[in-house]
């Protein structure tokens, strides 16, 4: 009898190690992928697209600095990001930008967005990278 109970304690041992090694491989998976299968959505109100979300989130919630309302600014700035498996953004940076101030106020405007849905590769969750180009069109105070 005491063999038997031995052995079960064993196979349950091997068992949960097998399942531990499994989930330590998945949730340190740490590969970033630029071509997911399904590509990470920003979610916001009623838009069905990421860029008109996008779009409108920026429209509603950037407020320029003051210090620099009276200054012309009409471009793009991109940003280079990271969607981790949980939504959260991380590894931001700007990779094109068109003045310090400005690019350093969009950077932290970012930091501060909602989760996104992460992209899917394989029927899972991964961590994806993307660019979002940002039209910028403020004209001395004057919001086009």
């Amino acid at each position: 009898m005491r063999n038997i109970h031995i052995n079960i304690v064993y196979i349950l041992l091997l068992a949960s190690l097998s399942l531990t090694n499994f989930a330590y491989g998945q949730v340190n998976d740490t590969t970033i992928y630029s071509a997911p299968d399904v590509y990470p959505e920003f979610k916001y109100q009623e838009f069905k697209t990421t860029e008109k979300a996008c779009e409108r989130y920026f429209k509603l919630n950037y407020k320029m600095p003051l210090t620099l309302i009276d200054n012309g600014y009409k471009g793009a700035i991109v940003v280079r990001l990271i969607i981790e498996k949980d939504g959260k953004l991380s590894n931001i940076k700007i990779i094109r930008g068109m003045n310090d101030s400005l690019d350093e106020s969009m950077l932290n405007f970012i930091k501060t967005m909602p989760v996104w849905t992460p992209g899917l590769k394989g029927g899972k969750f991964i961590r994806t990278e993307i660019n979002i180009p940002i039209r910028v069109s403020w004209l001395y105070g004057n919001n086009d």
